[in-house]
């Protein structure tokens, strides 16, 4: 109890250390604030782990992760020696790198937009309300599988496998419904589908 005391009035006094604790406090919480906010304006409304494969890093998705050593790296900067310049280069270190996360995978975001909308088009016909929970499963570039919950049930789904290079209106190869989770067990596969074995074509 006598350490956090301590502390608390470390915060309140008007001595050096103090008036340092406060400033990596406030640089360190604005550094993180930026880093979630670049996140969520250039990856948040995506599935960044769509392209990157079951065993790869989710680097993109991880940058959701960067607010984390934000203000580690805000006092890394600053621990031997205080200046406005080092001050400034800890706080914008960590917002820098999602960024170039975010720029990195721009065309990812964009095709993936691009390939809700083709899914959002051929499933119009669909009784209103029987698909839901749209996400992007998997993607290879501008080859994009696109699924969504059917039913009541959270384990029935549709996909279609989307191909953005493809002339507008033949865009969808294929597509399947499936019964677990992790898409193991297709089913009414129509199409040159990736996911489904050849004898189910």
């Amino acid at each position: 109890m006598d350490s956090i005391d301590e502390l608390l009035e470390a915060f309140r006094s008007e001595n050096p250390h103090g008036r340092r604790n406060r400033r990596l406090l406030v640089m360190g919480t604005a550094s993180a604030a930026a880093t979630l906010l670049i996140h969520y304006l250039t990856l948040g409304d995506v599935e960044t782990t769509a392209w990157q494969g079951p065993d790869s890093p989710d680097w993109a998705g991880g940058s959701i992760l960067l607010f984390v050593l934000a203000p580690f790296a805000v006092y890394l900067a600053v621990r031997k020696r205080e200046s406005v310049p080092r001050w400034l280069i800890g706080a914008v270190l960590i917002p820098a790198a999602a960024l170039a996360v975010g720029l990195l995978n721009a065309d990812n975001r964009h095709w993936q937009h691009q390939a809700r909308n083709v899914f959002a088009a051929y499933t119009h016909r669909f009784p209103v309300g029987r698909l839901h929970e749209v996400h992007v499963r998997d993607q290879v570039g501008q080859y994009v599988t696109v699924c969504a919950a059917e039913g009541s049930s959270q384990i029935d789904g549709f996909c279609t496998e989307i191909n953005l290079s493809r002339p507008k209106d033949h865009r969808v190869e294929g597509g399947f419904r499936y019964r677990s989770e992790d898409l193991t067990d297709p089913y009414d596969c129509f199409g040159d589908t990736v996911a489904c074995p050849a004898m189910q074509r």
